[in-house]
């Protein structure tokens, strides 16, 4: 695929084909503000004033150092780039994590706008809007810090079968190593697949597409190295995980999502489900999830809803909704010391 101008502050996107009877023109994604080439560091030892020997160390005791971790979130930026939105807000709340997966980015010029007010940041954004046709058309979004991943894989999901308004997108990124943390160098990159289930007119539309994203999935994690990719699956799914009726089980799209043998593994949901988009006078209803990948599942040292409203609208749920979003995002942190 030939490289992709966004305009002066986006790099060439190469993106390679892969074989197979499911294999499709990979999305080419511009990276916004691209990360300059990291040059191979070493650990070095913090500056004697950072931090002072204890009157009881020796010369080799290593003093303990503070576990890396990773804050990633997701977010429906309700028609980001459409009508007038707090820019200022939006990007305090984004500020606060590493990696966010954005549904509802609606033109290269809103992500353009979006990253010149974030300099630490860098974002993935799909090269052609889904779907494809028709008056509503969106992008996907990976807005990342440029100092703690590179992107190194971005793909829409193949959907020969037609089976997904708007098909999954898929974003892997390394850690970049740091002197501070250099353990993150050997860490195991992190792929990412976002999802903006279709609302539709009914119920069975948003429960085919959710059982779809087992398919999905399969193909992802069939394109990387699944001994050498952690996997988390986030978005707005449109769709509660329980619908509450004391059935004690999931529902039955929900078990086609989550019970995977073989190449696909296991996934779980990140902490309770919590009301995420913004009603009236409260939160309404638990559309957005997260869900990692067993090996990242004792790495979580938090997570769940941001509170929107409350930090950044005042408790007005109706200017929220107005000048932010419609949407809460919701996000977990994990930690990186590989214990």
């Amino acid at each position: 695929m030939n490289a992709t101008n966004f305009s002066s502050r986006l790099s060439s996107c190469l993106s390679t084909g892969l074989a197979g009877a499911l294999a499709l023109a990979l999305a080419c994604t511009p990276t916004l503000a691209p990360p300059t080439a990291t040059p191979g560091l070493t650990p070095e030892s913090p500056p004697e004033s950072a931090h002072e020997p204890s009157p009881d160390s020796t010369p080799d005791e290593v003093t303990d150092l503070p576990a890396p971790t990773l804050r990633v979130a997701s977010w429906n930026l309700h028609r980001f780039g459409h009508g007038q939105h707090d820019l200022v807000a939006v990007r305090d709340v984004l500020d606060d994590y590493d990696l966010i997966a954005i549904q509802e980015m609606m033109s290269k010029e809103a992500a353009l706008e979006l990253v010149a007010a974030m300099p630490d940041y860098g974002v993935l954004l799909t090269d052609s809007p889904r779907p494809i046709e028709g008056r509503y058309r969106e992008y996907y979004a990976f807005v990342y810090r440029l100092d703690r991943l590179d992107p190194v894989f971005n793909s829409y999901v193949p959907d020969p079968e037609d089976q997904f308004v708007r098909e999954p997108f898929l974003g892997c990124f390394a850690l970049l190593a740091s002197t501070e943390s250099p353990a993150e160098a050997a860490a195991p990159e992190l792929c990412l697949m976002t999802v903006h289930i279709v609302f539709g007119d009914r119920v069975a539309q948003r429960k085919l597409e959710i059982e779809a994203l087992d398919d999905a999935l399969r193909w992802a994690q069939s394109a990387r190295d699944p001994g050498q990719a952690n996997w988390i699956l986030l978005g707005d799914y449109n769709r509660v995980v329980d619908d509450g009726d004391a059935d004690l089980d999931p529902e039955t799209e929900w078990h086609q999502l989550l019970d995977r043998q073989g190449l696909r593994h296991t996934l779980s949901l990140v902490g309770p489900e919590v009301p995420t988009t913004l009603g009236q006078r409260d939160y309404a209803n638990a559309y957005d999830h997260i869900f990692v990948s067993d090996p990242l599942r004792p790495r979580i040292i938090g997570g769940g809803r941001r509170e929107l409203v409350a930090e950044f609208c005042e408790g007005d749920y109706a200017r929220c909704r107005a000048t932010v979003s419609d949407h809460a995002p919701v996000w977990v942190e994990l930690r990186l010391d590989g214990e």
